[in-house]
């Protein structure tokens, strides 16, 4: 995917989610949870492509050239997203 969009910046694959596990950033589902997701056909662990009933929480970091993070965004609310304006105000404060 890096090279398809010449990024300049390193990507991180999480497939297991041991980094989003280390950071607090899945959320778990009570199996009765469960069961009614796959009731409507959702399974959770099918599409993580392993045997987890786990989501990871959107999250963003902003991460200056130190490797400092600057900014954080994290919302269990997939749909509640930082404004990309805001982020770019963000990265002209660091350059």
């Amino acid at each position: 995917m890096a090279a398809d969009h010449n990024l300049t910046y390193p990507l991180i694959q999480d497939l297991d989610f041991k980094l989003a596990d280390e950071l607090r950033l899945t959320h778990g589902f009570p199996e009765d949870l469960s069961k009614i997701y796959l009731q409507f056909g959702i399974d959770v662990p099918k599409t993580n492509g392993n045997s987890n009933w786990k989501l990871p929480m959107p999250a963003r970091y902003l991460v200056d050239n130190d490797g400092l993070i600057r900014d954080a965004a994290i919302n269990p609310d997939y749909t509640k997203r930082p404004e990309p304006n805001d982020m770019l105000e963000l990265l002209a404060m660091l350059t």
